[in-house]
């Protein structure tokens, strides 16, 4: 047989249910979401489209939302910013990424929209380490 691999919203979503339901201790937004990811980067699980991958940045309000405060993607607010927001500024900054890199630079480093996000945090990460240098 062969097997499709299934959408990443709806197994990031079906995580989230079940990890509600089971009230898993120590097993939150963030850690659903690697989990899935990681299901992702073996081909069990599709990769997140850009528009996915925006909507799942938002609802974690993490360091990818920071990041893309940083880099410019989003304008820095105190509050929450809207989710088709926070998609578009995911779906510039990728596009503008995957353009400035050629095609042996994204095969080599495996880009795709997980990396991406994984890269927006350690922008925040870095950023943070800079403001006390």
């Amino acid at each position: 047989y062969i097997v499709s691999p299934a959408k990443f919203k709806d197994v990031f979503q079906g995580v989230k249910r079940t990890a509600k339901e089971a009230k898993i201790p120590g097993f939150g937004r963030l850690s659903q979401y690697l989990t899935v990811a990681d299901m992702c980067e073996t081909g069990v699980v599709e990769m997140p489209t850009v528009q996915d991958m925006g909507t799942c940045i938002y609802e974690l309000q993490a360091g990818g939302v920071s990041g893309l405060e940083i880099l410019g993607y989003l304008e820095r607010t105190d509050g929450r910013h809207a989710k088709d927001e926070v998609a578009r500024g995911f779906s510039r900054y990728f596009t503008d990424i995957s353009n400035a890199l050629e095609d042996s630079e994204k095969e080599e480093m495996g880009w795709n929209t997980i990396v991406g996000e994984h890269t927006l945090c350690k922008v925040k990460r870095l950023w943070s380490k800079l403001q006390h240098v």
